[in-house]
């Protein structure tokens, strides 16, 4: 057992992690300020920001907001579907946590591993929890290649003339998430690979001796891996359920990249269709979701300006990224940020009335 020294720590060695991928954010969006607004007339910037339409970018929020909430409604139905008992709210929480760490560490890594310790917390099954992301990761990886791929057949020629240089990358993107998708299917639906990764973390952990009681421990992995095998099986012998979710994915996808769409028309444009500027959008998204940088900081705003230059024209599509970006990016990471302080708070109070009633029980 932990004792309080090493448990506080443990808990400022998160904090300071925190604040380092927060600060590293910070330096990439001010080198890439710098790189593209340094050439820029900033006040006649201003000037095209100011005149775009709020009520189209109201729209663009409202999407971002329906975006998120679709994870939120697959977490609670597969958790009901596996017989365990989420509350809706929390699972809101769960997804704006996840999306916000997602947004502040490389390769969007911290998202999921924090919304474990949430759910955890919560009183949920690790081995379940474990799964229901699992399978969110999947639907939402191939979600974005599915997409790719019937987009860019219908526009290719559309796509082609916008694409420059970054074709090579959207290949290369395309390859290697199609190759995580076929990882994932393997370690959701075999157990017995999940169950070497597991103890194969296991064994590292005890090599540099972060970990004491390897038997409990292997104990405890067991355990999570039988009822994580148990809601593997389950979810096979329901295999419409699968389709549900990829659909409600499909359409979360949707939602995202049609933000840009709606900046679009906030500035009055005409002659890109809906799902041209689609299509942009999910080979720019897939192209750049193997970059290592905190929310593709960076490159997202790089791609953007090669990619829609001919579509929002050369005087909007500065305008045109920032406002999409800050939706689509740092109005989330706002949000998520504040969610994620709130929900901590709030979770700590239940936690500590909790412990309050089991010691006036006892």
């Amino acid at each position: 057992m932990e004792t309080a020294p090493k448990k506080t720590a443990s808990k400022w060695s998160k904090v300071l992690k925190v604040l380092l991928n927060v600060l590293l954010v910070a330096v990439l969006l001010i080198f890439t300020a710098y790189l593209v607004l340094s050439k820029q007339e900033l006040p006649q910037i201003w000037h095209y920001m100011r005149k775009a339409n709020p009520w189209w970018l109201l729209g663009g929020v409202v999407l971002l907001t329906v975006f998120v909430c679709c994870e939120s409604v697959i977490l609670y139905y597969l958790f009901r579907k596996l017989r365990v008992p989420a509350k809706f709210r929390r699972c809101i929480a769960y997804s704006y946590v996840g999306f916000f760490f997602s947004a502040i560490t490389p390769s969007a890594s911290g998202g999921q591993p924090v919304q474990l310790v949430w759910m955890k917390r919560d009183g949920l099954d690790f081995g379940v929890s474990s799964l229901v992301l699992l399978v969110v990761t999947l639907a939402y990886k191939l979600a974005l290649v599915v997409l790719s791929l019937v987009l860019f057949i219908f526009n290719a020629g559309f796509v082609l003339d916008n694409l420059g240089f970054m074709l090579y990358v959207f290949l290369l993107g395309l390859v290697l998430n199609l190759a995580f998708c076929a990882f994932l299917v393997v370690v959701i639906f075999r157990p017995n690979p999940a169950r070497k990764i597991a103890k194969g973390g296991l064994n590292l952990l005890c090599k540099f001796r972060l970990v004491r009681n390897r038997e409990q421990w292997d104990a405890k992995v067991e355990d999570v891996i039988e009822r994580y095998s148990r809601g593997a099986d389950l979810l096979l012998g329901r295999k419409e359920l699968l389709w549900e979710v990829f659909g409600i994915t499909v359409f979360q996808r949707l939602c995202f990249f049609a933000i840009t769409f709606m900046v679009y028309e906030a500035f009055g444009l005409s002659g890109t269709s809906f799902f041209q500027i689609i299509a942009l959008q999910v080979v720019l998204s897939l192209a750049l979701d193997i970059l290592p940088f905190p929310g593709g900081i960076g490159a997202n705003e790089g791609g953007f300006l090669v990619m829609y230059t001919q579509v929002f024209g050369a005087s909007l599509v500065v305008p045109g990224m920032l406002l999409s970006r800050g939706i689509n990016y740092y109005l989330l990471v706002i949000i998520g940020a504040i969610i994620t302080v709130v929900s901590y708070l709030l979770g700590q109070r239940r936690i500590g009335k909790q412990r309050k009633r089991d010691e006036e029980r006892c």
